[in-house]
C-alpha cells in the first residue's frame, strides 16, 4: 500500500514523468482535459496511478499538470511530450492530492491538463491485480446535465478493508459552479431520490458515494445538472463475480459524457468477461433510458420498454455473440462490461451518428492478451492500415471484419488478438482508415491479473457552446456573439459550416444560410425587438451540433428610486459605495454588469430617530438585597438615555427616582432600608434626541430567606414578629422547589421520619395579617446539621446510651406520661445518659443553649 501525502518536491515531479510506451491512445482529442481521480481502497492495490499522453502530431507538444483549486499545495508539472509518440507521468507520490476523498465534502482535487497541441489523455490504475483505465474525452466531457451510468450485477468485495464502493465524482471547470445532484440510492450524508445543491469553484470537487455495496443499491441512474459546464468520472471499486461464479474482482471506470451527446444507436463488441467462469455470462451492456417509455431493439427485435428516467436495462451477451446492435426510440446511455473470466472493467460506449476517428494510436503496456474491437460501416473493412513501434505482422484485413447483427451490413465489427511478436510489450500501434471514421477499442488483461478495457475514439464530431446563455445589452449598444465550437481534427477547417437563426428586430426570425465564414454574429445597434433566441448550428464532416443564447435587450438609460428607511443605530447606510448618514435624495449612477446600460437611480433616504425599547421579565429580588438590576432590549433606533420614575407607593416607600442615565441597557435600582415586601410599580422612560418613549415597569419585594430558621434536620421554622421585622403572618404555604407540599400550612415545615432535602430549596408564600397582602420569601436551601445525634434508640434496661451534641446543652428524660425520669448537663461531644431500669417507652427532650429543642423517642426492652 502506498502512503497517500499532501505535498511534494517539484524535482520528483520532473523525473516522474518521462516518455515510454504503455497503453496510449491518440483519438479523443483535444487542448484542455478535466479530470478527477476516484478514491479506491487501499487494501485492494490503489496504485500506481499515471496520466498517459499521447501526440499523434508532426510538431512537440507542450503540457502542464495542475490543480486549480491547491495553487500552494500542488505545484504544476510541465513535461514536453515530443512529436509521434507517447509520455507517462507518474503520480503515485501524490497519491493523496490526487484521489477524491473525503467524500459528501467539497474538495480540492481536480486535475487541469492543458496542452498547445491536440493530444489524448488517459489514466490509468496501473496495478497488477487490480488496474483500469479512464479514457478522459477533452471537451466532450464537460456539460451541464448529466445521468450517471452504471452496472447493477456485481456487488463490491466485502472482504477488502477499507471497503469498496461505487462512486461517481464531479470537478467544476469554472468558479461559482452550482451542482443539483439526485442520488438514484443512498450516497454518504444524503437519501435517495432527495436533491441537493453544492458549490464548486475551478477545481473543486465532490465524492458521491454509495452506502451500500450491493449492486442493486449503486448508483446509475442518479442525476446531475449545474448552470456551469462539469466534468464527471465514474468508478466502481472491486467488484465481485461471484454472481457469474467468479471469485476475482477488480476495479471498473470511466469518464462519462453528458446528455448532448448521447443517441440512439450503439454496437457493443464481446470480449472475453465469463469465459472459463460461466457458459451463460459474457459481456454485459447497461442501457439506461433519459426519458420515460424508451423501447429497446437489440439486434433488430424489441427487447425490453424502460419505463422510468434513469433506469437500467442490462443485457447478456452470450459467449457465442462476438457483437450486438442497441437500437432504442429515444436517446439512451450504453455501458459495456467486458474483461476476462471474472477481472472486469467497464467503458462508456459512443453513439454511432457523427462519432468515430479516423486515426488512433495505442500501445501495449504487459505481455497480456491483447484485443483491438473495431467497427467501421460497411465500404471501410478494406482501408485500415496498422503501423507499430516495433514487431512485425499485425494487420486488419477486411477478412477480419463480420456484420454486426441486426444493422442489415451497414455495420461490420472486428474482433482481433495480438500476439507479442506483432506488438510486443511497449510498443505503439497507430490504426488508420483513410475514408471512415471508426471506432475502437482494447481488452488488454488476463482472468489471474485484471483487465484493462476502454474505446478511445471521438465521442462527438462537433460542439457549439455558448458561454454565457443569458446575455444583456443595452439598447443602442452592439451584440457580439461568439460561442465557442469544437470541431474533430481530422475534418478539413475549410469544410466546416456556421448558419444563425436569430431574430429580425420586426417580431419575427431570419435564418442565415451555411456558411465558412467566422462563426459569429454581430448587430451594430440592439433595439427591443431584437431580444430573443440566438441559434447557431455548425455542420462538420456530415455531423450537426447547436446552442442557443437568450439576448435580453434593454431600456436605455435605465431610471429609478430606491427608498430606503434606516435607524440611528444603522448608520452609516452604504450604497453604491458610499455611505450615507442624513435623511435626503441621493442620485447615483449604476454601473451595470447587463449589458453596460447603466442606470441613473436616486436613493431615497430617511433616518429615523425612532427606537423600539422593551422591558425584560423583572429579578427575584429579596427585603435585605442593596439593590436590584432591570433590564431592557432596543431592537432597532438608537436610546441615548433612561430615567425610572417611581409612583406614590414605592416612593412613601423609600424609592427614590433615577433621573437621565445614559442608556446601556441596565438599570440599577437602590433597594430602600427596611423596605416592606410587595409588588411596586414605576416607569422607565426612554428618549433621544427627538423621541421620548415610556414603558411601564412592576417589581415585587420578595421576604428575605433569613426569616426562616432551620431547626435540626427535618424542621424549618418562620421567625416569628419579634425576629422577622414586624410581621404577623395569618396564612402558610410551604413550597419545595417552586412546588406546593400538600398539607404543609404551618408556620414551620416538619419531615416526618426523614430530613430536609439539601439539595432543593425551600420557600413559604405567606399573607400578613394587617393588609391581606401574599408574598413569597426567597428561596432557602438548608444544610445537613450534626448538632445532635442520639443512638441506640432500643437499648436494654440501664444500659448506656450516646448524646452527640455540637454545643452545650441539657437533657431532659420523660417517661410516656409526662413524668421526669432523669435529667442531666451535655457537654460539646459525646455524652453517656444510663436507661431507666424499668421497660417501657421514653422521650428524650434535647434543648441546646439557644433553647432549640427536640424529641427523641427510646424504648427500652
Amino acid at each position: 500500500m502506498v502512503n497517500k501525502r499532501t505535498s511534494f518536491i517539484l524535482a520528483l515531479v520532473l523525473v516522474q514523468c518521462f516518455i515510454c510506451v504503455s497503453n496510449c491512445v491518440q483519438a479523443q482529442t483535444s487542448k484542455t482535459f478535466w479530470f478527477v481521480a476516484p478514491d479506491l481502497s487501499s487494501g485492494h492495490e490503489e496504485s500506481p496511478i499515471l496520466f498517459r499522453l499521447v501526440n499523434g502530431n508532426a510538431v512537440d507538444a507542450k503540457v502542464t499538470i495542475s490543480q486549480p483549486a491547491n495553487p500552494s499545495g500542488f505545484t504544476p508539472i510541465t513535461l514536453t511530450v515530443p512529436h509521434n509518440s507517447l509520455s507517462s507521468c507518474d503520480l503515485t507520490t501524490f497519491l493523496g492530492l490526487v484521489e477524491d476523498s473525503p467524500d459528501n465534502n467539497v474538495n480540492n482535487k481536480g486535475l487541469l491538463i492543458t496542452s498547445d497541441q491536440y493530444i489524448s489523455v488517459y489514466y490509468e490504475e496501473n496495478g497488477s491485480n487490480n488496474p483500469a483505465i479512464y479514457a478522459l474525452k477533452g471537451d466532450n466531457a464537460l456539460g451541464t446535465s448529466f445521468l450517471i451510468p452504471g452496472q447493477n450485477l456485481l456487488d463490491n468485495v466485502t472482504t477488502v478493508n477499507p471497503k469498496p464502493y461505487n462512486s461517481f465524482h464531479i470537478v467544476a471547470a469554472s468558479d461559482n459552479t452550482r451542482v443539483t445532484i439526485t442520488p438514484q440510492n443512498a450516497i454518504s450524508g444524503h437519501a435517495a431520490g432527495v436533491p441537493f445543491t453544492i458549490t464548486l469553484n475551478k477545481g473543486q470537487t465532490y465524492a458521491a458515494v454509495a452506502t451500500s455495496q450491493l449492486a442493486a443499491n449503486h448508483l446509475g441512474g442518479s442525476r446531475v445538472t449545474s448552470d456551469k459546464p462539469v466534468a464527471i468520472t465514474i468508478c466502481d471499486d472491486s467488484m465481485y463475480g461471484a454472481a457469474i461464479g467468479g471469485t476475482c474482482y477488480n476495479e471498473g471506470g470511466d469518464q462519462i459524457i453528458p446528455l448532448s451527446l448521447l443517441g440512439q444507436e450503439y454496437i457493443a463488441v464481446r470480449g472475453n468477461f465469463g469465459v472459463g467462469i460461466s457458459s451463460f455470462y459474457g459481456d454485459q451492456v447497461f442501457v439506461m433510458a433519459t426519458q420515460p417509455n424508451t423501447d429497446i431493439y437489440i439486434n433488430g427485435s424489441k427487447t425490453t420498454t424502460i419505463t422510468n428516467v434513469g433506469e437500467i436495462y442490462r443485457y447478456n451477451m452470450t459467449q457465442s455473440e462476438n457483437a450486438c446492435y442497441i437500437k432504442a426510440n429515444k436517446n439512451i446511455s450504453v455501458l459495456q462490461m467486458s474483461g476476462f473470466g471474472c477481472e472486469t472493467d467497464f467503458a462508456v460506449l459512443a453513439q454511432l451518428s457523427c462519432t468515430g476517428s479516423r486515426e488512433v494510436t495505442l500501445a501495449r503496456s504487459t505481455s497480456d492478451n491483447y484485443y483491438l474491437t473495431v467497427l467501421v460501416e460497411a465500404g471501410g473493412e478494406g482501408n485500415f492500415t496498422i503501423s507499430t513501434s516495433s514487431g512485425a505482422g499485425a494487420t486488419l484485413t477486411a477478412s477480419d471484419f463480420n456484420p454486426v447483427p441486426g444493422t442489415g451490413g451497414k455495420y461490420l465489427y472486428a474482433r482481433k488478438s495480438f500476439t507479442t511478436a506483432q506488438i510486443p510489450q511497449g510498443a505503439t500501434v497507430t490504426l488508420k482508415n483513410n475514408t471512415n471514421k471508426f471506432h475502437v477499442g482494447i481488452i488488454h488483461g488476463t482472468s489471474g491479473s485484471g483487465c484493462r478495457f476502454g474505446y478511445f475514439s471521438e465521442y462527438s464530431s462537433s460542439q457549439a457552446r455558448f458561454d454565457p446563455r443569458m446575455v444583456y445589452v443595452c439598447q443602442g449598444n452592439p451584440i457580439n456573439l461568439t460561442p465557442t465550437f469544437t470541431v474533430s481534427r481530422t475534418v478539413d477547417p475549410s469544410s466546416v459550416l456556421y448558419s444563425w437563426d436569430v431574430p429580425d428586430g420586426m417580431g419575427g426570425r431570419q435564418s442565415f444560410p451555411p456558411s465558412n465564414a467566422t462563426p459569429s454574429y454581430q448587430v451594430p445597434s440592439a433595439s427591443l425587438a431584437q431580444s430573443g433566441a440566438y441559434i447557431v448550428h455548425v455542420s462538420a464532416d456530415g455531423c450537426d451540433a447547436t446552442d442557443t443564447a437568450t439576448v435580453k435587450v434593454l431600456n436605455s438609460p435605465l431610471t429609478g428610486v430606491k427608498t430606503v428607511t434606516v435607524y440611528t443605530n444603522e448608520l452609516p447606510y452604504e450604497w453604491n459605495g458610499k455611505k450615507y448618514r442624513a435623511t435626503g435624495d441621493y442620485p447615483e449612477t449604476l454601473v451595470s454588469v447587463l449589458g453596460g446600460c447603466d442606470s441613473i437611480v436616486t436613493l431615497k433616504l430617511t433616518v429615523s430617530p425612532d427606537f423600539s425599547a422593551t422591558m425584560k421579565a423583572s429579578p427575584q429580588i429579596c427585603a435585605n438585597d442593596k439593590n436590584f438590576t432591570l433590564s431592557y432590549d432596543v431592537a432597532y433606533g438608537t436610546v441615548d438615555y433612561h430615567s425610572v420614575v417611581f409612583d406614590s407607593k414605592a416612593q412613601q416607600a423609600g424609592f427614590v427616582d433615577i433621573l437621565k442615565q445614559s442608556a446601556n441597557g441596565y438599570i440599577d435600582v437602590p433597594l430602600p432600608s427596611g423596605v416592606t415586601p410587595d409588588t411596586y410599580n414605576a416607569s422607565v422612560i426612554f428618549e433621544n434626541s427627538q423621541v421620548t418613549k415610556t414603558q411601564p415597569v412592576s417589581f415585587t419585594v420578595n421576604y428575605s430567606s433569613s426569616i426562616i430558621l432551620q431547626k435540626w434536620n427535618d424542621v424549618l421554622a418562620l421567625l416569628n414578629s419579634s425576629y422577622n421585622g414586624g410581621y404577623d403572618f395569618s396564612v402558610f404555604q410551604w413550597y419545595k422547589n417552586g412546588q406546593v407540599i400538600d398539607g404543609a400550612t404551618e408556620s414551620y415545615l416538619y419531615i416526618e421520619n426523614g430530613q430536609l432535602d439539601t439539595n432543593a430549596q425551600y420557600q413559604v408564600k405567606v399573607t400578613r395579617a394587617v393588609d391581606g397582602v401574599s408574598l413569597f420569601t426567597c428561596p432557602f436551601q438548608p444544610t445537613l446539621h450534626t448538632d445532635v445525634l442520639v443512638y441506640p434508640t432500643l437499648l436494654s434496661r440501664g444500659s448506656p446510651v450516646t448524646i452527640k451534641m455540637d454545643e452545650k446543652g441539657s437533657g431532659l428524660l420523660l417517661n410516656i406520661s409526662g413524668l421526669k425520669i432523669k435529667q442531666q448537663a451535655l457537654n460539646p461531644g459525646e455524652n453517656s445518659m444510663r436507661a431507666p431500669d424499668s421497660a417501657g417507652t421514653y422521650v428524650l427532650v434535647l434543648t441546646n443553649s439557644k433553647g432549640e429543642s427536640k424529641k427523641q423517642l427510646l424504648i427500652v426492652k
